[in-house]
């Protein structure tokens, strides 16, 4: 199983972004409302991220879902989708800490490389991406093996920033129409109905 298609495994299966601690009737509220502002007239208006952020966010999102035989996250527009997630339905720590970590990316791409995320080289990205990947992993297993009473309990993976924005990806991706319709294939409204049908006599 590739990486993309575990990913669709893991919005099938929890759906809200786990740092959120939503409801499921937010989480459709918070869909609803993207998808309402989708269809209205006009370009998305972006209220938290300023232009370097959301170009930051689009990278890290096509990255985390790239294009492959179907299209990616940037053109599922999942930077806008977490955007309105931001502005509208986190609330003032969640998206303090959302931004400290977006921040924390570009600085540690200038440490490591010299330069901001977005201008290191696509191996250089990809690199870092692992990195993080891999730090959530090892907080996943320190979690697991940590027991009560054993030393101080470890961080939760739940709040890395690479969690964070994979959790908002997948929720982004696969609730919008080419992750819906093009991955998911998710017919909304069925084929037409057929009544009579003729039956081949064996």
């Amino acid at each position: 199983m590739d990486r993309r298609e575990a990913l669709k495994l893991l919005s099938l299966a929890a759906g809200t972004p786990s740092f959120l601690n939503w409801s499921s009737d937010d989480l459709v509220a918070g869909l609803r409302a993207h998808g309402a502002h989708l269809e209205s007239a006009g370009p998305h208006r972006f209220q938290t991220l300023n232009p370097h952020q959301r170009a930051t966010v689009a990278e890290l999102s096509d990255l985390i879902l790239p294009t492959t035989e179907t299209p990616g996250a940037r053109a599922a527009k999942v930077d806008e989708f977490i955007d309105t997630i931001l502005t509208d339905w986190v609330t003032e720590s969640e998206r303090t800490s959302f931004l400290a970590g977006l921040a924390d990316v570009d600085a540690k791409a200038k440490d490591k490389f010299g330069k901001t995320f977005l201008q290191a080289s696509s191996g250089q990205r990809g690199e870092q991406l692992t990195q993080m990947d891999s730090e959530v992993a090892d907080l996943r297993k320190t979690k697991a093996a940590w027991k009560e009473g054993s030393g101080p309990k470890p961080a939760d993976p739940h709040e890395h920033f690479f969690h964070r924005i994979r959790s908002l990806t997948v929720s982004g991706y696969y609730s919008s129409e080419i992750g819906m319709t093009l991955e998911r294939k998710v017919e909304i409204i069925p084929g037409r109905f057929q009544g009579c049908v003729p039956v081949k006599v064996l």
